[in-house]
């Protein structure tokens, strides 16, 4: 009987760690996915009020904002990575703010990469997006 409860705890064991691999693994694809959808919010929404759209980043609070380039009281979308399910260790975002304007062009280029945990079990993910609205996760 004792022998039963010795394997199934190893079993158990080598479950968990694998969950925690998988998890750490989605959780940094999520955050870049999440992400990527959101700067092309930002592009739709650009063209729909006719009005630029500011894209301003925090890597230390690993947030972002979408708001009215003209107005900034105004925000289209705030989203913060610091807690829940999208949460990730670090964000490294360049430049950390932009333009989107109506014509469907950026004022610059954009590469933000997402890290879930640290040294050699850290999971990354990079978005990037070119000045035509072109996005890309790798």
């Amino acid at each position: 009987m004792l022998f039963v409860f010795v394997l199934f705890a190893i079993v158990v064991r080598m479950g968990v760690r694998a969950m925690g691999t998988t998890l750490a693994r989605d959780r940094t694809a999520k955050a870049a996915h999440t992400f990527a959808s959101d700067i092309e919010l930002a592009f739709a929404t650009a063209a729909r009020q006719r009005a630029p759209v500011r894209i301003r980043v925090d890597s230390v609070k690993r947030s972002y904002a979408l708001q009215d380039a003209t107005d900034t009281t105004v925000k289209y979308r705030e989203r913060s990575f610091a807690t829940g399910d999208l949460q990730v260790t670090s964000i490294k975002f360049t430049p950390w703010s932009f333009n989107v304007m109506p014509s469907g062009l950026a004022t610059s280029t954009l590469t933000a990469v997402f890290t879930y945990g640290t040294g050699s079990t850290a999971y990354k993910k990079t978005v990037t997006m070119q000045r035509a609205g072109l996005v890309k996760i790798k």
